[in-house]
Formats: structure tokens, C-alpha cells, sequence
């Protein structure tokens, strides 16, 4: 099966999936009420600038739906409402998070623009950003660790049920999933 060049170099589809790669990697870490207190106090125009910005991307976002990647909230997207909706409503929240943690820090902007010209290739699947997610925002990231995990009071809930929701995630992909999908995209070919 031949994929077209503009889907395969699409940056938008790498903008958005990366995104929701990244927020799906930060979950455990990331202070809830830190950063929505943060969102709340965002100014409007920062706001309709990232929706113009979220909404372009998402206007030439043509990553294919059959199995080839695309991270977990794209994944759940097309197997429980076959569509990209719920998808692109998390690529929005993420880049809207990760905007609000970075602290506007051109050396983060810059990492995260190398994170996602760094998969130059169609697919872009969840496992090339395992470890490495959490070693640059631990690392690299100028990301103020502290405040985001070791200070908050639910840090062990919050870290400790997402590790829960992972590994059932994977446990239902592995064992539950591989039959229902077989089925959903035998049906749409």
C-alpha cells in the first residue's frame, strides 16, 4: 500500500499525535491543580492564538486511521467513536498544557521542535517516546520538577494510578482489544 508523500512529511499530523504522546507521558507527573490554576489565568488572546493554531493543524491532519499508530488518545478516538473527535479535543489540551508548563523558555520551545521533527517518518508509534519523554523532561526540559511532583500532596495517588491505567491499558490492547479490532477494520475494508 503506497502512502502519499504529504502524508508521510505532514507536520501537522506530527504536531498533533506528539503532543497527545507527550501529555500521555507527563500524566503521572504533572501538578492538575498547578497547571489549571495556570490555564485559568491565561489571557484570551494566548487562547484564541493557540485554537487558530490548533485548528489549523488540525485542518491538514490526514494521518490514517488502519493501524499504524498514532499514540493512545488517538488509538481510544478511532475504537470507541471511530473518528478523530475525541482525538483532536486531546491534542488541544495537550498543546494547551504543555504550553502552560513550559513557562514560555525558548530553549523548551526549542526541544519540543526538535521532539517532533524527529520522527521524519508516516508512523509515529508511542514506544519511540518511552523513555524518553521522561529523561528530557527530567533533564533537558527546563521544568520545575519540584513544584510538579515532589510538593504536591496526591503526588503517590496520581503516579501510582496512572502506572494502574497504563499497565491495563496495555493488559487490554494485548488480550481484549486485538479481536474487536480485527473486526471494526475487516468490516471497513
Amino acid at each position: 500500500m503506497g502512502v502519499p508523500i504529504s502524508t508521510t512529511l505532514n507536520i501537522s499530523n506530527k504536531i498533533l499525535i506528539i503532543s497527545s504522546i507527550i501529555l500521555y507521558y507527563i500524566l503521572p507527573i504533572i501538578n492538575f491543580k498547578e497547571t489549571f490554576h495556570k490555564i485559568k489565568k491565561i489571557n484570551l488572546i494566548k487562547i484564541i492564538f493557540l485554537a487558530i493554531f490548533c485548528f489549523i493543524n488540525i485542518y491538514y491532519f490526514n494521518f490514517p486511521n488502519y493501524n499504524m499508530g498514532g499514540g493512545f488518545f488517538h488509538k481510544v478516538s478511532i475504537i470507541l467513536f471511530n473518528n478523530d473527535y475525541l482525538f483532536f479535543f486531546s491534542a488541544f489540551f495537550s498543546i494547551l498544557v504543555i504550553s502552560t508548563i513550559l513557562e514560555k523558555k525558548f530553549e523548551n520551545y526549542l526541544l519540543l521542535a526538535i521532539l517532533i521533527i524527529y520522527n521524519p517518518q508516516l508512523t509515529i508509534y508511542i514506544k519511540y517516546f518511552d523513555p524518553l519523554i521522561f529523561i528530557i523532561f527530567l533533564t533537558l526540559f527546563d521544568f520545575d520538577f519540584k513544584k510538579h511532583f515532589v510538593n504536591k500532596s496526591y503526588k503517590y495517588y496520581q503516579f501510582y494510578g496512572m502506572i494502574i491505567f497504563y499497565y491495563i491499558g496495555v493488559y487490554a490492547k494485548k488480550s481484549l482489544l486485538p479481536s474487536f479490532i480485527y473486526n471494526s477494520f475487516h468490516h471497513m475494508y
